[in-house]
């Protein structure tokens, strides 16, 4: 059995809440990735997916001149032990 997960992001209207949340739904255990507020900034977007290894996020990198759109693939087991539940 593979384990299900969710994610969310606030989006590009909440910069300071700047951060991609993953959740572990069979036991709560959670994963937040900040964003980056200085330059080049990077805002979490939407969650495209997620797959028993991977997640597809996508991201804007903004520059002084520039804002450019990316999908990352982050490996699910790369983000390391997580938060336990409350």
């Amino acid at each position: 059995m593979h384990d299900s997960y969710a994610a969310r992001a606030p989006g590009l209207d909440a910069p300071l809440n700047n951060a991609l949340y993953i959740v572990r739904l069979s036991d709560g255990v959670s994963w937040m990735l900040p964003g980056v507020l200085g330059t080049p900034r990077l805002d979490w977007d939407n969650a495209l997916g997620i797959t028993c290894d991977e997640i597809f996020v996508e991201v804007f990198e903004q520059t002084t001149t520039t804002s450019t759109e990316r999908i990352l693939r982050i490996r699910l087991d790369s983000l390391g032990p997580g938060t336990p539940p409350d």
